[in-house]
């Protein structure tokens, strides 16, 4: 047992397990998220053979989200989040160390000299995030405001939603929360681009918003087609029906699934979670965000003020081939209140 604690117990652990105690949160609760907290130091230490600095970096944005939802930053769900996407890194990771043992001993030196790890290679590879690229901004391809009604002229709306314009914002909304709804900008945007946009929270007791982008037909037509299904802003109509295209959930406090927190990036048709990112807007956040969203051929990345929720590369094998142009939409669920301003898409330098 001592050897057992002096292994997987480290200052950090401790100094967590302190921030615990001092919290006013209930008893059971804090025995709760100690064990949590324990498990993943024992996960790490039993995945990373090899002290290996990427791992280790993971591992303390780790720690720093954990410790944030001890000091009451965050809800509970976001431990939900980080369980499951761990659960699922863990179980992947056991399949592939059977399945490779027997060839462990036949690989090459790697690694900064150290003994190539499966393990780690895979946890790599299952983890979707790699260091963002730095990408300049080209030519403004689209602008527009949302400022008043003329700017949104040749704009489609899908559902039961609505538009009203206040001190040069656009606000959508549906209403006596009657549906779901999406807003489709009108132009065909390129594969490769760098999207801006801002939006304030109206109404915080629930809410879900989602981008669609490289939006096409499933066999490329535009998505106005008139062979193509319609749609009326149900979820069945843009996931698992005759489209393609991206979508990231960007802020997800929905009465079905209250305070989910994490953004989530999905490739349609068929609703494949790709990624299961960083936090997104907070639930209850009444502040002005900006949103970015750059996408460089198989490249995506999202950051909402700057810091970054999502940052994926479809390799265009596992979900199929690589979206690349299409339209791009605003999608909301029905209890959703959210005011936008100043969208603006560039093409990359």
């Amino acid at each position: 047992m001592e050897f057992f604690l002096s292994t997987f117990i480290n200052d950090e652990f401790k100094f967590i397990v302190a921030a615990v105690i001092k919290s006013k949160k209930s008893r059971m609760k804090k025995v709760t998220y100690i064990l949590f907290v324990l498990c993943i130091f024992i996960a790490h230490k039993t995945i990373a053979y090899n002290p290996i600095s990427e791992f280790e970096i993971n591992k303390e944005e780790l720690i720093d989200q954990l410790y944030i939802v001890y000091h009451g930053q965050k809800k509970q769900t976001i431990l939900i989040d980080i369980y499951n996407t761990l659960n699922r890194k863990l179980d992947t990771l056991n399949s592939s160390i059977l399945k490779e043992k027997k060839e462990l001993d036949e690989e090459s030196e790697g690694h900064d000299g150290g003994l190539f790890n499966p393990s780690y290679e895979l946890l790599k590879s299952t983890s979707g995030y790699e260091k963002s690229q730095s990408l300049k901004k080209g030519k403004l391809i689209y602008d527009n405001p949302m400022s008043d009604k003329e700017s949104l002229i040749n704009w489609s709306m899908e559902g039961p939603g609505t538009t009203e314009f206040k001190d040069n914002w656009m606000h959508l909304y549906s209403p006596n929360e009657e549906g779901h709804h999406v807003l489709w900008c009108p132009d065909d945007i390129p594969g490769s681009f760098i999207a801006e946009w801002e939006v304030q929270n109206m109404e915080t007791d629930a809410g879900l918003l989602i981008l669609f982008f490289s939006a096409k037909g499933v066999k490329g037509e535009d998505i106005f087609d008139q062979s193509l299904k319609k749609r009326d802003g149900i979820f069945k109509g843009y996931t698992r029906s005759d489209i393609n295209n991206y979508h990231i959930s960007y802020y997800a406090n929905g009465r079905d699934n209250p305070e989910r927190v994490v953004a989530h990036l999905r490739k349609n048709t068929s609703f494949n979670l790709v990624q299961n990112g960083e936090y997104g807007i907070p639930a209850n956040s009444e502040a002005i965000h900006k949103v970015v969203l750059s996408k460089n051929d198989n490249k995506i990345i999202m950051t909402i003020n700057d810091r970054e929720v999502i940052n994926w590369t479809d390799d265009g094998k596992k979900y199929g081939l690589v979206l690349q142009d299409g339209k791009m939409g605003f999608r909301q669920m029905q209890w959703t209140h959210f005011r936008y301003r100043n969208f603006k898409v560039y093409a990359l330098e």
